[in-house]
């Protein structure tokens, strides 16, 4: 069994799911992080409006199977202000984050550490080994 869950401030809202066997449990979390500096949108908001502690309310109790698709139900419903990321992601959603993650990464430039050329990140090492002989 799992525990889908809002926490309001004022007139924001963060939905949450947890597999915790109590919510008093992820509560606790939610104010371990609060107050040890977690950069989360809820905790840095929390921290803004002098929150002190975080109270989660019971939406529902759902099995476990169904926890984040249940969650992100709410999330679509709800339009939480402080959710920071999808609960559940599609197939074909998922895909797609990779996607643009990898041609992100593939973008990125660099120096090379020995002649200073800039160049994409990955093309580097063959760089190293073809231009200035020194295998790794």
């Amino acid at each position: 069994m799992g525990f889908i869950y809002k926490i309001e401030i004022g007139e924001n809202l963060y939905i949450g799911s947890t597999k915790y066997k109590y919510l008093c449990d992820r509560q606790y979390i939610h104010n371990y992080k609060l107050k040890n500096g977690c950069q989360y949108n809820l905790y840095r908001f929390c921290r803004e409006k002098k929150v002190e502690k975080i109270i989660c309310e019971l939406i529902e109790t759902v099995e476990d199977s169904e926890l984040r698709i249940l969650e992100q139900e709410y999330i679509n419903k709800l339009q939480p202000t402080l959710n920071s990321q999808k609960a559940y992601r599609t197939e074909e959603e998922y895909k797609e984050q990779m996607r643009l993650i990898n041609k992100k990464y593939s973008q990125k430039k660099s120096n090379c550490p020995i002649c200073d050329k800039l160049m994409l990140k990955r093309n580097i090492k063959r760089h190293i080994n073809t231009f200035h002989k020194i295998d790794n």
